[in-house]
């Protein structure tokens, strides 16, 4: 090779490797080979890299061609007017040449703080940011660092764009979410029932064999609301459920040009086999989307992960709680950036002492973080954990409407007492207790519900507690004589400017339970069935719902359904209900 052709190879490389230095992949190779190459921690390959010959190129020219084909254009330079190298005026262009660099490189980052549009809604926290830029690997991902405060990621997902060609999925626009199905679904990682019947009759409704849960949980993730799915084991895997929702999540906070140092995105899984297979699918995600992905896990040594976590930069965190706490613990990795939290399996985490962990890791993340938290069933040992993690309101997500799923973190309390007067004594005690709490609480809600079977007894009750609290009554009576006042009444209740509200049971029908948090059963259900209903339809946006029932002598016959709901649910059974409900037996064996 002459000199000649030496010199337009460099230049050709020298083109290609600036070219390529505007995408934020090389940039963060670059930079991570140079600390490992500082640190005396060069990778194996990093030593001496070249290509082996094959029969088809023997001489390893193949390299030429490729070079040839991104052979850059000559620009043509102007003519000179005749101006020495050496003169003022010359000295002078090039100065002005600076100059028009300078102002043209302040005029893109300009442009590039100046693309967000930010469209705020009358709601706290509502903040829909749309992207400009669709490209997620374009200079958008620059470093810029933007208050994330009071601010929840809102996205859509869709997958009309998703078509179907050469028998495999395609994506022929660029939203993140769209380009990670069809990815998946190229990889066979998500695998569709009817594809043979797909690709026969060229229908390409994705959407509809995608399962029907799977699509709700990313709509409630869409929302930006805190997020607690039970049960969800019928649809797809939830790892790779979560993992579209992060990049959905992703692909707005990519587009908003919020970049820094620390991590985007937290995922927490309960064992390091599960951090390799989420980490897996990120590393399919990334050629296409860009999104860098690191796991911890306690299998790899502490230090190792230290120097690494010094060495790159990444967007997502998928860490088992264990390991993620000890490297906060010596500030090694910071989580006060991200805007979505992800904790898969808390059933898992809280049966293996791992609940501390994620109380510490709650703690140090933003207090506006979008939480999700996924696992098989709740007990109520985790209901604490969860109502620390989430914040209301928060939307539900069941793969089916059974008992202990509908129900999930709602306490049930349940009181035998037999006088009607220590049934009052403990209604005091709630309505002081809850009452108090809730004024010095920030949030405002609905007020305390207290059902009852006998309109006498509800009368009795008024007449005690109108006193101290805000009291509105709503019966049969109310419903068929005035509509309109019994109207005023329930908005006044959801609304809040009632403290509590005495309804009989032939009422429920009439009130909207999904907003209530509280309930009191003065008298227990006159059959399990309405028990039942009041349980599923009620604290369907709040964490912190609670059912008290009191029972007395006569709910000895419907003692043992109560407690198999209990059973079921997974709730603690209370000594006096098991032996009204023995009782009860008895006194059928002897009539029998």
């Amino acid at each position: 090779m002459g000199k000649t052709q030496e010199y337009l190879t460099k230049k050709r490389n020298k083109a290609a490797r600036k070219r390529l230095s505007n995408t934020i992949d090389f940039t963060r190779g670059v930079q991570a080979a140079k600390r490992r190459r500082k640190a005396g921690r060069r990778r194996i390959c990093e030593g001496m890299c070249f290509s082996l010959p094959t029969p088809e190129d023997p001489f390893n020219d193949s390299y030429k061609e490729h070079l040839a084909s991104e052979k850059p254009q000559k620009s043509q330079k102007p003519k000179s007017s005749g101006i020495t190298k050496g003169s003022k005026s010359s000295n002078v262009e090039s100065n002005n040449e600076k100059e028009r660099v300078r102002t043209s490189k302040a005029s893109i980052e300009s442009s590039l703080l100046g693309s967000i549009t930010i469209q705020q809604s009358s709601a706290k926290n509502d903040v829909t940011i749309e992207p400009r830029c669709p490209n997620y690997e374009c200079s958008s991902r620059q470093h810029q660092t933007l208050s994330i405060d009071n601010l929840r990621v809102k996205w859509k997902p869709n997958c009309g764009k998703c078509l179907m060609k050469d028998n495999s999925w395609t994506c022929i626009g660029d939203d993140a979410f769209e380009v990670a199905i069809c990815a998946l679904l190229k990889a066979k990682i998500i695998k569709i029932d009817n594809h043979e019947k797909i690709v026969r009759e060229k229908s390409m409704p994705l959407r509809q064999y995608i399962n029907k849960l799977d699509w709700m949980f990313w709509e409630a993730c869409g929302k930006g609301s805190d997020i607690l799915a039970t049960g969800r084991i019928t649809g797809m895997p939830t790892h790779i459920s979560n993992v579209l929702a992060v990049v959905g999540h992703m692909g707005q906070r990519i587009g908003k040009q919020i970049h820094g140092k620390c991590p985007l995105v937290l995922l927490l899984v309960h064992s390091k086999e599960q951090a390799l297979e989420v980490r897996s699918i990120f590393r399919l995600l990334k050629s296409q989307l860009g999104i860098h992905a690191v796991s911890l896990h306690t299998g790899t040594p502490l230090e190792h992960q230290i120097k690494g976590l010094d060495c790159t930069e990444f967007d997502v965190l998928v860490a088992t709680p264990e390991r993620l706490d000890e490297l906060l613990s010596i500030n090694a990795v910071s989580i006060s950036n991200i805007s979505l939290m992800i904790v898969d399996g808390l059933e898992d985490m809280a049966l293996s002492g791992l609940s501390d962990y994620l109380l510490n890791i709650k703690r140090k993340a933003s207090n506006n973080v979008q939480t999700i938290v996924s696992s098989r069933a709740f007990l109520p040992e985790t209901y604490h954990i969860c109502r620390k993690l989430l914040q209301d309101p928060i939307c539900r997500v069941i793969s089916d409407s059974s008992m202990s799923q509908s129900c999930a973190c709602i306490s049930q309390n349940v009181h035998v007492l037999v006088s009607e007067d220590k049934r009052n004594q403990k209604l005091q005690k709630i309505l002081s207790h809850h009452i108090g709490s809730r004024e010095k609480s920030i949030s405002s809600g609905s007020g305390i519900l207290v059902l009852f079977q006998h309109l006498q007894s509800l009368l009795h009750v008024k007449g005690t507690i109108q006193k101290d609290y805000t009291v509105g009554v709503l019966c049969v009576n109310d419903l068929n004589e005035d509509s309109q006042s019994a109207h005023l009444i329930r908005e006044q209740f959801r609304k809040g400017q009632i403290d509590v509200l005495l309804a009989t049971e032939d009422c429920i029908s009439q009130i909207d339970l999904s907003s209530v948090s509280l309930i009191v059963l003065h008298e227990f259900t006159a059959n399990i069935e309405s028990y039942c209903k009041i349980l599923t339809t009620m604290a369907r946006f709040t964490i912190n719902g609670v059912l008290y029932t009191f029972c007395s002598g006569a709910t000895a016959p419907l003692a043992s359904q109560l407690i198999d709901v209990l059973h079921k649910c997974l709730q603690p059974i209370p000594p006096p209900l098991k032996m009204l409900a023995d009782a009860a037996k008895v006194v059928v064996e002897k009539k029998g």
